[in-house]
Parts: structure tokens; sequence; C-alpha cells
């Protein structure tokens, strides 16, 4: 169940919201949205070893909206290797300062990293240096903010960065129904063209939950898709299910992860990684 706090400066009145993952889990709620929150903090932590090693350093990483830092606690909590051979530093950035008092008493030590109090929406990036980061990240958080201030925050992102991870909803691949603390749930197109108008290059988009009824929909049009469905339904739970399905129907899935280079190929858009139908 999600968590609401009352930051104590919100003057954009972003909705600021959690769902806390470690206290779903440690009470057996194994439900789609906490899978689905794990799924993306692996694959972030499994890109940023790839990434180090292609790079033969350790990294600078950027959370924007960082909240419980899951990221570097869950690298912290499952991965073996050394940590300081991965990331450099890692920054954690987030308006709401009950959650970051306590995230900064917790923290893993064994990831070099710093928390930094700030509304993105208003003044909290501008402090960063030009390309001062290899990697930003902003998992969940563009459907909380004025949708007018997702094209700046989108100009900050590729001014510190050299690439960004970016997740969020997809207006057009759920119930149509927008949950209340959301403010704006952005089709994936729509999106995709502003990351494209702002420069971004987007590499990638990856399906990482969907609605199973909007699943069996595409079904009905995909032979391919009703193929993949009619194999794995009978052998995975819906969760699983969910969130395999969500790999495989790409920028339609109810929530899709933006894989961007902020560098070079300006305003390019190379598509969905999904299943081929043929």
């Amino acid at each position: 169940m999600s968590e609401r706090f009352s930051a104590a400066v919100n003057v954009n009145k972003s909705k600021n919201t959690r769902l806390p993952i470690a206290d779903e889990f440690s009470n057996f709620r194994f439900g789609r949205d906490a899978l689905a929150h794990v799924s993306r903090y692996l694959w972030v932590i499994d890109n940023l070893i790839a990434l180090s090693k292609e790079f033969k350093r350790p990294l600078k990483v950027i959370d924007v909206g960082c909240g419980d830092c899951y990221i570097p606690r869950t690298f912290a909590a499952s991965y073996a290797i050394k940590k300081t051979d991965i990331i450099e530093q890692y920054v954690g950035v987030d308006i709401d300062d009950k959650r970051i008092e306590r995230t900064r008493a917790t923290f893993p030590q064994s990831v070099p990293h710093r928390i930094d109090l700030g509304d993105f929406t208003v003044d909290a990036l501008q402090k960063y240096g030009d390309k001062e980061f290899d990697v930003l990240v902003n998992l969940e958080v563009l459907e909380h903010i004025q949708p007018e201030l997702v094209r700046p925050a989108l100009v900050q992102f590729k001014r510190i960065a050299h690439r960004g991870w970016i997740s969020t909803p997809n207006g057009t691949g759920g119930t149509g129904q927008i949950p209340e603390d959301h403010i704006k749930e952005w089709d994936c197109q729509e999106l995709s063209n502003l990351m494209k108008d702002v420069g971004f290059w987007v590499q990638r988009r990856i399906g990482i939950f969907s609605n199973l009824m909007h699943v069996r929909q595409i079904a009905k049009t995909e032979p391919r898709i009703q193929e993949l469905l009619d194999f794995l339904e009978p052998r995975m739970d819906k969760h699983f299910l969910s969130l395999t399905m969500a790999r495989l129907i790409g920028g339609h899935a109810q929530n899709i992860f933006y894989i961007c280079n902020f560098d070079g190929a300006e305003g390019r858009i190379e598509g969905d990684e999904v299943i081929p139908t043929a």
C-alpha cells in the first residue's frame, strides 16, 4: 500500500507518494507493483555493472526522485561485487524531507553516496555541473509532477548527465483510470516525442508491466502475442505473466522504461524492445 507524505516545501504541488517495497515484501505482499519496482532496480544495477565494465571505471550516478534509494540498497544487499568498482558516487535527490532523513540514517555504507534534499521541478538540479553524471535515473516520478514542468526537467536531465534511464506509466497502456496520486500519465508516443524534441536519443522503450486485459486485446490482432500468451499463461502466476508480457508488447505496456542517450544522435527514436510478430 502506498505511503503519502507532505513535503515541508512543495511549491509546484507535486504528488508525493511511495510504495514501501521493504514493508510490502516483509509482509508477504508480492504484488505486481512491488515486483515491477524490483525488476527496475535489478535492470538498473545490471546495466550499471555492464557500463562500468565497458568504461573500465566506476560511474557517477544521480537518482532524481530517489525516495528510499532502493537501487543502492538492492545493490548492497543482493550483489557480491565490490561496490566501489561500479559506483564512484551515487547522488540521490528528493523533495521528501522526512523520507530523506530516514534514508540518510540507514543508507548502506558500502556505496559511496550523498543524499540531497530538493525539488527538481524548481532548482534542485541547477547546482550540478554540465555532464557531471554518467547516468541519470528517474523511476516512476514524472507522473507525479505538473505536466508543464516535465519539459524543463528533461532539459536539466540532458544537461547534467550523459544518459538517462527513465520509467513512467503509459497513459494508453492501462485501464484509462489515473490513480489519485498521479497527476498525468503520459502516452508513450507523446512522451517519446517530447523527449525527441528536447534532444534525447530514445534508444529503447522496454515494457515493465502490463494490464492483462489490455494484452488480450492486443493479442486479438497480433497472432505472435496470442501464441506467446497461450504458452505462458498456464505456466505463470498472473503477476509474473504481467511483467513478462510487458516485455513482449513494448510501447503498449502499462509502464515503460525509456533508455535514453543524451549525447549525439539528437532527436532520434529507435523504438521498442519487443518480440517480433513475424
